[in-house]
C-alpha cells in the first residue's frame, strides 16, 4: 500500500502545501482578529476609555508580534518573506473597510448620511 488515498476535497487545499501563503493567510487572519478587536474596544467599551493608552500599547504589541512571524521564519528567503507578508498585508484589508464607519474623513459621512445616525 505504497499510494496515499485522496479525499475528493483535498484539491481546494492544494495552496496549503506552500509555507510562505500558509503563514501569510494565518498572519492575515490572526492580524485583522487584533485589529478589529481593538476597533471594537476602542468605539464600543466607553468603560475602559481611561486606559486608551494601555490599551492602545498592548494592541500594538500584540500587532507587531504578529507581524514579526513572517519575518523571522523566512529572514533568510527574502523571496518568500515578501509573498508572506504581501499575503498577510492583503488578508487584513477588511480592517480598513470596518474602520470606515468610525474615521473623521468622507467614508463616515457618506456613511451618516447613509445610515441617517
Amino acid at each position: 500500500m505504497a499510494a496515499r488515498p485522496q479525499l475528493p476535497g483535498m484539491r481546494w487545499l492544494h495552496w496549503l502545501h506552500n509555507a510562505a501563503l500558509r503563514i501569510g493567510v494565518l498572519t492575515g487572519v490572526y492580524l485583522s482578529c487584533v485589529f478589529v478587536a481593538w476597533l471594537f474596544v476602542a468605539n464600543r467599551v466607553p468603560e475602559l476609555g481611561s486606559f486608551a493608552g494601555i490599551r492602545n500599547l498592548a494592541a500594538g504589541a500584540a500587532a507587531i508580534l504578529l507581524m514579526s512571524i513572517p519575518v523571522l521564519r523566512f529572514r533568510r528567503e527574502p523571496v518568500r518573506m515578501f509573498v508572506s507578508g504581501l499575503t498577510a498585508f492583503s488578508c487584513s484589508v477588511e480592517f480598513r473597510t470596518a474602520s470606515w464607519p468610525y474615521s473623521t474623513g468622507s467614508y463616515c459621512f457618506a456613511w451618516r448620511r447613509a445610515t441617517g445616525t
